[in-house]
């Protein structure tokens, strides 16, 4: 089994000057995958959730964008001016509400 081990890995080598060893490679791939699930592991994002409404009359504002700052995660509010994002790391998550709104005026 080491023969053959050894033959394959040689072939992968292209200088040929030195053969790692089955059981080093089996130790260096386990601590890569380690190395991804810790990564996983603190890359984990948390919901944020929120309601925008009118400063003046507390009703709620559908189709304001609610962005994180400094990032290009966003969404949009819903009718009832509910919104939802994952964020990585909400204790600094700095959000940023706009709205686009357009005045129609009729003249007769």
């Amino acid at each position: 089994m080491k023969q053959f081990s050894q033959k394959w890995l040689k072939g992968f080598n292209s200088c040929n000057s030195r053969i790692i060893d089955p059981i080093t490679m089996a130790k260096m791939l386990g601590v890569i995958i380690l190395m991804t699930f810790t990564k996983l592991g603190l890359a984990q994002s948390q919901e944020i959730t929120g309601k925008v409404i009118s400063g003046e009359d507390q009703l709620p504002i559908p189709g304001a964008t609610v962005l994180v700052k400094g990032s290009s995660t966003g969404t949009v509010t819903d009718f009832e001016g509910n919104y939802s994002l994952n964020v990585s790391n909400p204790a600094e998550a700095i959000l940023s509400f706009s709205l686009w709104a357009i005045l129609v005026r009729k003249f007769l």
